[in-house]
């Protein structure tokens, strides 16, 4: 537990000396990667195989980044490829927030969550880590503004929302019906991998 790298969870820890948290993450990092077999190898050599650990809980940050790469393919993309419709698609305003976004790429950036989630579920599955509960945490507001969060992070919509020139005056209420879209999808997500483990 390098001190540089964590927060004050750990002082209100002091007490628990048993108490081991292991992180595997980084900033900016998007759920696919997890699972890949030669960049998370730490990663995976702690969740299942020969070298895995049983741990009491796996705390799971993922899909936020996954919807903000997402928002930043460009208009030249096919509407299945591109979370975002162009100025063309949809039309002269004023538009309600669903009408911004492309329900092809939606539905393909569904389909890839939901694939490399269920991935990341086989893979805990398949050792010791088997019953360890996972938490997958849901995400806060987004306000799209021009600030980062740190030397190369940020400033996360604002770029896309920019290219796509969706008007300043709806930009929050895009934000907010991506991130519900992610909160419903994480919720069903989950939800449906319950209902399979309990067959």
């Amino acid at each position: 537990m390098p001190p540089t790298k964590t927060t004050r969870v750990l002082a209100e820890l002091k007490l628990l000396q048993s108490t081991v948290i292991v992180n595997c993450a980084y900033p900016g990092a998007v759920l696919h990667k997890m699972a890949d077999t030669t960049n998370a190898s730490y990663f995976r050599r702690f969740l299942a195989g020969r070298l895995s650990i049983k741990w009491d809980a796996i705390l799971l940050s993922g899909g936020g980044n996954d919807l903000i790469e997402a928002t930043g393919s460009p208009p030249s993309a096919g509407p299945a490829l591109r979370l975002l419709r162009t100025i063309a698609e949809r039309g002269a305003g004023p538009l309600r927030p669903p009408q911004y976004i492309s329900e092809l790429g939606w539905a393909t950036f569904a389909a890839h969550l939901g694939a490399v989630f269920n991935h990341l579920l086989d893979l805990r599955d398949s050792g010791v880590n088997r019953t360890t509960p996972l938490v997958w945490h849901n995400y806060a507001r987004v306000m799209p503004r021009p600030s980062a969060a740190g030397l190369r992070f940020g400033p996360w919509l604002l770029p896309a929302l920019d290219t796509y020139a969706v008007p300043p005056e709806d930009r929050l209420l895009v934000s907010d019906e991506l991130l519900s879209r992610l909160r419903h999808l994480i919720d069903d997500l989950v939800f449906e991998r319950r209902a399979l483990d309990s067959q």
